[in-house]
């Protein structure tokens, strides 16, 4: 926040806020500003006089908050340790699968959209569109050390290869994908896709090394070989595709075409189109059930 004195036409106090600061209510009577906070249980006070501040009520200091519009969900089976990301805060929160408890935060980046967990390094990874960054969590640690890594412009999906522990990731602004070395956790490489294409969520097969990319902007699925970094193919989708996942039990992959309300299914050996499933609404995400072989898409 900053205190702009008029009379002396410069900022006279500029001070940190809680996260995500939405608002800023005024009292003249009580000589205080208040700011607001997205999906805070407090105020945060600012004394015009002597600048000093406090949360009303104090109660948010302790410590007792773990969630914040959680969004992402990545599980760690082997320890049975469920991790979510909060789009309203700057944490993840660590819950214990066995007691359904909350029982730590891990300070990250802002607005943490996507975590990505691989089960052989024990990494856990998340990506803070707000920051350029993604935050690499080592959950093999009690600490949870970290360690963060600069992204391009808005970084979003991503999708991990733990075969060749390289992990890619979608920079929506610029058109481009980031490619990480999971042994050293730095960029090695940038993959150029069509300008203004906003690339979303990628999906890899892993057998075949293949990355697919939605391309929201851009009408189209990426297919990258994860080789050599070269886009191979650029499959016309329609408008807006918002969430690709290659299914390796049914070895096809699925793409959700928002605009057009109809659902893709691509063979990943000739990546040419086989299906197209018409919807009654706007597709979003795939799931899949292995045990029943029934692929679930919410709209």
């Amino acid at each position: 926040y900053l205190i702009y004195d008029v009379i002396q036409s410069r900022i006279v106090k500029e001070g940190g806020t809680s996260t995500f600061p939405v608002e800023i209510l005024i009292s003249e009577k009580s000589k205080s500003a208040f700011i607001s906070h997205w999906d805070a249980n407090s105020l945060f006070a600012v004394d015009a006089e002597t600048f000093t501040t406090a949360h009303v009520p104090d109660s948010v200091t302790a410590g007792g908050i773990f969630f914040s519009k959680p969004q992402s969900v990545a599980v760690d089976a082997a320890t049975n340790r469920i991790f979510i990301s909060n789009l309203g805060s700057d944490y993840i929160t660590v819950i214990d699968g066995a007691a359904q408890k909350p029982i730590a935060k891990i300070t990250v980046g802002r607005s943490i959209q996507t975590l990505f967990l691989n089960n052989s390094t024990k990494k856990l990874y998340a990506v803070s569109p707000p920051d350029n960054t993604f935050t690499v969590i080592d959950i093999s640690k009690s600490a949870y050390p970290t360690k963060t890594i600069q992204l391009e412009q808005q970084p979003r999906g991503g999708a991990i290869n733990e075969k060749t522990n390289r992990i890619y990731y979608s920079n929506s602004a610029v058109a481009q994908i980031s490619v990480v070395d999971g042994s050293k956790d730095e960029v090695i490489a940038t993959i150029d896709l069509p300008k203004k294409s906003f690339p979303l969520v990628s999906s890899i097969d892993e057998r075949r090394d293949k990355i697919y990319v939605a391309l929201y902007g851009g009408g189209l699925v990426a297919v990258i070989n994860g080789e050599n970094n070269k886009v191979e193919k650029l499959i016309p989708t329609g408008e807006n595709p918002i969430w690709a996942r290659y299914i390796p039990a049914l070895d096809r992959v699925f793409v959700s075409v928002e605009r057009e309300k109809k659902v893709l299914v691509i063979d990943p050996d000739s990546d040419e189109i086989l299906q197209t499933l018409e919807v009654s609404g706007r597709p979003y995400r795939i799931f899949f059930d292995a045990e029943t072989k029934y692929v679930y898409i919410n709209r």
